[in-house]
């Protein structure tokens, strides 16, 4: 053991003092000395032994540390592995469940294969053959009749889930989901068969919903037989989407008003369900538009609603069936209506895939009812499809025509139909003559009227139907009568209006207009308070009403009437151009000028515009925009009255 210090120094300090103690502290030292000598050869000795202990519990630690180590990623081997087989697992559950569930809601027709005889089958008649046949027919039915009904609104959704299906052999995934949609679902199966008769052949077919049909033939008429089952199988199921079938318009197919009318009534009586019963509802008032019967068709679009009033596109096409009726306050609170319904995401009861036409086609129509024509224009331009409606499509081209005479634009209005399909129904050709003759009335064109007028009875004579006389009183006769009181022949005019019936706004409105031609002012605001009362939010009578003032001389009264038609119709041209003339009568020309132009935005191809714009800018002495302002008007369509003026003021202004 060492030396303890405290004694070294004591022994130390004594021997500076006495010699024997100095010898003695020299021993003790020594003996420290050979102490600590031995103490470090035995560290020596120990070191390699304490350095290998060392070593060997430094390598100790690292295979712990390493074993550790394995066995943590050994762990998390085992941790991934148990994910990894639950996620499979989870997978297959959630396939499975996926699989139950779409086979719950299942809902489609499948059509099985056909049981036909060897000989057929020798021909590539095979029963898939004849499945696919009739699975085609079905689907042409489909897409022909396919309208702005939603398919979801059909008991029978079969548009977008009819298929052929052959089964598997052996057990597979399809197989067992096949079983799954077979018992969980609401599928129908048809199944049906080709026998041999000694006359032919007999092909039938039968559903899992009871629906059965059969027809006898002979084996060349087989494509023939496959299209009587395929209606077979929509009347049974979709009597209302059947009856469309029947009276839309094919070519080279008579359409069957009269059946189509029976199926509809029965299906009416028949239904429970108020969505499917307003929507047969709505069909028989397009069947009874299509042979001119509106009012009936408006009847009905007013039952369908009132049971079902989320039917969009019914409000716009009531509002359609208002318009031939005359009753344009009417058809206004319907787009109205119908605006607010389009505004929905998503719109109540229309198939997607009609959403912009038929918005644009109400659109259209409610900016023709307040005057609107060039926001009309604009609209049937931007939707190509505006006019694919198989049913009011005539109706919908007659207001674009009407837009474009009314604008005045008389160049456009004359090529108007050069670009559009043929009439080929003589139900198609009554709205299409007398669009044609709307466009010279609107234009100002009498003679071409009163010359149209026996085409225009010819067409209605060829319908040999009492439905048209309607047509004849409210469309027809008003024009006529108008033209024919244009021209002088004013008992004419009013034997021909005194028929028409009186919930009409535009005879009530002729009326006023034969009147003011036979100088009875009276009888004039009479009429076209009547008119007013009517339409109290459509423009129209108010700005004849104007005209009718200001050619009696009493501008004021002009003005004021000018001034409601713009309230009703800001965007009418008309009143605003009369304005300006009521100003010119009371001599403020400079007035005025802010007036046509206003008009100009309005209908910038309008010839008298631009010969009254002329004069007005004559009479406060601006000569040179006068003259082209003339100018202008010249190469516009004037009527033979504007042309003697507009010769009489160029002559004036030289």
């Amino acid at each position: 053991m060492g030396a303890d210090p405290v004694a070294v120094s004591l022994a130390l300090n004594g021997a500076n003092l006495n010699s024997s103690i100095a010898e003695d502290a020299r021993a003790f030292l020594r003996e420290q000395r050979r102490m600590l000598r031995l103490q470090i050869e035995s560290l020596e000795t120990r070191e390699p032994h304490l350095r290998e202990e060392e070593h060997l519990r430094l390598v100790q630690h690292r295979l712990e540390t390493s074993h550790m180590r394995v066995r943590r990623l050994g762990d998390y081997a085992r941790m991934a592995f148990d994910a990894g087989i639950g996620l499979v697992l989870l997978a297959i559950a959630t396939g499975i469940g996926i699989m139950v569930w779409n086979a719950a809601r299942a809902e489609g027709l499948i059509i099985e294969s056909f049981s036909v005889p060897p000989s057929l089958v020798e021909k590539g008649l095979t029963g898939q053959v004849v499945a696919s046949r009739l699975e085609g027919r079905l689907s042409w039915i489909a897409n022909l009749t396919a309208a702005v009904r939603p398919p979801t609104s059909y008991a029978h959704n079969w548009d977008n889930d009819l298929k052929v299906e052959i089964p598997d052999t052996g057990i597979s995934i399809g197989e067992a989901y096949r079983f799954l949609r077979a018992w969980l679902g609401h599928e129908t199966h048809l199944s049906g068969d080709i026998v041999r008769t000694p006359t032919g052949i007999v092909l039938s077919i039968r559903t899992t919903g009871g629906v059965t049909a059969s027809i006898a033939g002979t084996e060349d008429r087989l494509d023939d037989m496959v299209l009587k089952i395929a209606e077979s199988v929509i009347l049974q199921t979709e009597p209302s989407r059947y009856a469309r079938y029947l009276f839309i318009p094919r070519p080279g197919s008579p359409q069957r008003f009269a059946t189509a009318n029976a199926i509809l009534l029965q299906d009416i009586a028949n239904k429970t369900d108020i969505v499917e019963k307003s929507w047969s509802i709505a069909a028989l008032s397009g069947l009874n538009a299509w042979v001119l019967d509106y009012r009936t068709a408006s009847t009905n679009f007013r039952n369908a609603l009132a049971i079902n009033p989320e039917m969009t596109t019914s409000h716009s096409n009531f509002a359609l069936i208002e318009v031939q009726l005359s009753h344009p306050e009417t058809a206004l609170a319907e787009t109205q209506a119908a605006h607010a319904l389009f505004g929905r995401d998503p719109v109540p009861q229309v198939r997607p895939s009609a959403v912009r036409r038929s918005a644009a086609q109400n659109q259209m129509l409610a900016a023709v009812l307040q005057g609107d024509f060039a926001a009309a224009l604009a609209t049937a331009s931007a939707e190509p499809k505006i006019a694919s409606s198989s049913t009011f499509v005539e109706n919908v081209l007659d207001l674009w025509a009407q837009a474009v005479a009314q604008s005045h634009d008389a160049a456009a209005a004359r090529t108007f139909w050069r670009d559009k399909p043929a009439a080929m129904f003589e139900t198609e050709k009554v709205p299409r003559a007398l669009s044609a003759l709307r466009i010279e009335a609107e234009l100002g064109h009498w003679p071409a009227v009163v010359a149209s007028a026996p085409a225009a009875e010819k067409a209605f004579a060829a319908l040999h139907d009492a439905s048209p006389q309607t047509v004849r009183e409210i469309q027809f006769r008003p024009m006529l009568a108008l033209a024919k009181a244009r021209l002088g022949d004013i008992a004419g005019a009013q034997a021909l209006i005194a028929a028409t019936p009186g919930d009409c706004y535009d005879c009530i409105r002729t009326r006023a207009l034969i009147a003011e031609a036979a100088k009875q002012p009276g009888r004039v605001d009479y009429w076209f308070a009547r008119s007013v009362a009517m339409a109290p939010s459509i423009p129209f009578a108010y700005s004849n009403w104007g005209d009718a003032l200001l050619m009696r001389g009493d501008a004021e009264g002009a003005i004021e009437k000018f001034k409601l038609a713009n309230q009703k119709g800001p965007h009418f041209a008309d009143p605003l151009e009369g304005w300006g003339e009521a100003l010119m009568a009371k001599n403020q020309s400079h007035l005025a000028l802010a007036k046509f132009a206003e008009a100009e935005k309005l209908a910038p191809n309008w010839g008298r515009l631009y010969l009254k714009w002329g004069e007005a800018l004559y009479y406060t002495g601006k000569k040179d925009e006068a003259k082209a302002q003339f100018a202008r008007a010249a190469r516009l369509d004037l009527t033979p009255a504007e042309k003697d003026e507009l010769g009489r003021q160029t002559a004036s202004i030289h």
